[in-house]
C-alpha cells in the first residue's frame, strides 16, 4: 500500500467506516447537524473523502458500535 505512512517502518491498517450519505446526514443524539455541517457533509462525500482507496472500507450505517468493532477484529 503506498501512502502517506509508506516511509515509516510500521504497519498500518486503515479503515473508512462510510454510513450511507442518507444516514451520515441525519441527526444524532440531541445534537442537531446545521446547513453549514449538512453541506459539509455532501461535499466530503462528493469528492470521496469517506472512501479512502488505501483503506478497509467499512458500510457502519445499519452496524451498531459493537458490530463495527467485531467487523474491524475480523479484518485484523
Amino acid at each position: 500500500m503506498q501512502n502517506a505512512f509508506s516511509k515509516l517502518e510500521t504497519d498500518f491498517t486503515i479503515f473508512s467506516l462510510a454510513p450511507s450519505l442518507e444516514i451520515a446526514l441525519q441527526n444524532r443524539g440531541s445534537r442537531e447537524l446545521d446547513d453549514w455541517e449538512l453541506d459539509r457533509i455532501k461535499y466530503h462525500y462528493k469528492i470521496g473523502i469517506s472512501k479512502l482507496s488505501d483503506s478497509i472500507i467499512i458500510d457502519n450505517s445499519n452496524q451498531t458500535p459493537e458490530e463495527t468493532v467485531s467487523t474491524i477484529l475480523e479484518k485484523l
